[in-house]
């Protein structure tokens, strides 16, 4: 088959894209696209669309967007071409599994234009039909570039985010708070491990990765950890070792000694709704701005939501000029409801100078 198999999902519902190579000879022993999927790659491919919902071959279109509302970023697609007047099918293309961003689980696109496009459609009908002029991909680019400008806001994680060998010092004084530790990002969804290492004159020596049922997250949201020995002192390695050598052996203070291993960020699909809301009203800002370009009539193209954020010069065009009062409405709640968020999760900031 020569259409390259390209996808691009989310779960649910999971959208990709099926771009095809030689439209014309394609079209020349076949009219429609059917989509198959397994849960794995080497599994039995099943058709997932019907009499109703194969795509047609159009002419001049070289790229279709399919959505699969039963689909999951684990599953694996196939399409092949097919013949409606003789069932005729070509080969099916190799399989490809969905690769999803965890941002489209902030806010999906039809919650970015059901929830905060929806009014601003109904009194101008010339918005509402640029709108629903843009493919899917633009809203989700613009959810994708607003969740990234609402992490750098906020100074957290908001996707799951991996972090490794995350190091800390030893403080006396938090060590005998059970090994207090403030890990540098939040929330934290999960703890994967942590060890204590101690420098010798052949380097890095690991003592012990401490048991996960020692490890507490009093606040996650907070990023606070705590570790407190439970259970029977008879694991291997000389379980105390730990704590003879912190407290008879080291100074007061020594870098690099905890070593974490951790996810930050919310699960997936578990972001609070203050956030979701701040997201919203960021990728809104963006389309608004997008709209205006489409219609020819800005005077600047914003490239990202970041952009738009930043900027202090004003569009001109008729379209700016009516929603201008609702973007600098916009930019001002973010503001207000971000310093909201800061100080609940990060608590009170201060600043010098």
């Amino acid at each position: 088959m020569a259409a390259v198999f390209e996808t691009r999902s989310i779960a649910p519902p999971s959208p990709f894209d099926i771009p095809v190579a030689n439209l014309r000879g394609v079209m020349r022993l076949y009219d429609q696209i059917t989509v198959l999927r397994s849960a794995t790659e080497t599994g039995v491919f099943a058709e997932i669309t019907t009499a109703g919902t194969r795509i047609p071959l159009v002419a001049g279109v070289e790229s279709y967007e399919f959505f699969d509302d039963t689909g999951t970023p684990t599953s694996w697609y196939k399409v092949q071409y097919r013949n409606a007047g003789s069932a005729a099918l070509s080969a099916a293309s190799a399989a490809v599994q969905g690769a999803d961003d965890a941002a489209l689980d902030v806010i999906s696109a039809t919650e970015l234009k059901s929830i905060y496009l929806y009014s601003i459609g109904l009194t101008m009908p010339i918005v509402r039909a640029a709108f629903d002029a843009l493919p899917r991909s633009a809203f989700e680019w613009y959810i994708k570039s607003a969740v990234s400008y609402v992490e750098r806001l906020l100074s957290l994680h908001i996707r799951p985010t991996t972090i490794t060998d995350e190091r800390y010092e030893f403080v006396r004084e938090e060590f005998n708070r059970y090994c207090w530790l403030q890990l540098n990002e939040r929330p934290v969804i999960a703890i994967s491990a942590i060890r204590l290492g101690l420098p010798t004159t052949t380097g890095d020596r690991i003592i012990q990765t401490f048991l996960p049922e020692w490890i507490r997250m009093p606040d996650p949201t907070a990023g606070q950890v705590q570790i407190i020995p439970t259970g029977a002192i008879t694991t291997a390695g000389a379980p105390l070792l730990w704590l003879t050598n912190l407290r008879g052996d080291l100074p007061d203070g020594l870098p690099d000694v905890f070593r974490v291993d951790y996810t930050a960020g919310y699960a997936r699909g578990q972001a609070p709704p203050d956030i979701k809301h701040l997201v919203g009203i960021a990728a809104e800002i963006g389309l608004l701005h997008l709209v205006g370009v489409i219609r020819g009539q800005s005077s600047r193209v914003a490239a990202s939501v970041d952009s738009v954020m930043q900027s202090t010069q004003t569009a001109i065009s008729p379209m700016s000029e009516l929603y201008g009062g609702l973007i600098k409405n916009l930019r001002a709640e973010i503001k207000e409801q971000a310093a909201v968020i800061r100080n609940n999760i990060l608590g009170p900031q201060l600043t010098v100078g």
